[in-house]
């Protein structure tokens, strides 16, 4: 049953990310031309006329990695993002104070959504994690 409900939650989360890539490409002409061009290039002068993980890697398809990043942000596939048990005996962040054992969780979509840290955060814009604009 664990085995399931492991394999059931990997293709459905596969197959969310995967939905929201292609509905945030399809809403975005100016995306899918940059895509387009870059992984036409990169199969053109890495692949030698074929896909392969080279011609996919983040060197050669810097826009399809920020493409995705930019997904993950704007419609993350699940609210808690990162779950850490605290494993030392005081700890205090920007004025916040945990203890040995005390479980914090990191909300991404919040972040992802903040004006106060990203720029235009309704936008969908894969350039932004690219490493010029980082």
């Amino acid at each position: 049953e664990l085995a399931f409900i492991s394999l059931f939650v990997a293709v459905d989360t596969t197959a969310s990310v995967l939905s929201w890539n292609l509905l945030h490409i399809a809403r975005s002409p100016d995306v899918q031309e940059k895509l387009f061009r870059e992984i036409s290039a990169s199969v053109e002068t890495v692949g030698h006329g074929k896909i392969t993980a080279e011609v996919l890697s983040k060197a050669n398809a810097p826009y399809l990695h920020a493409l995705i990043r930019e997904t993950h942000r704007l419609t993350p596939t699940r609210s808690i993002g990162l779950t850490k048990t605290v494993d030392v005996d005081h700890l205090e962040v920007h004025g916040h104070k945990m203890e040995k054992g005390d479980v914090v969780s990191l909300e991404s979509y919040s972040q992802g959504m903040n004006s106060d840290l990203v720029e235009n955060p309704e936008e969908f814009r894969p350039e932004r994690w690219l490493r010029d604009a980082v």
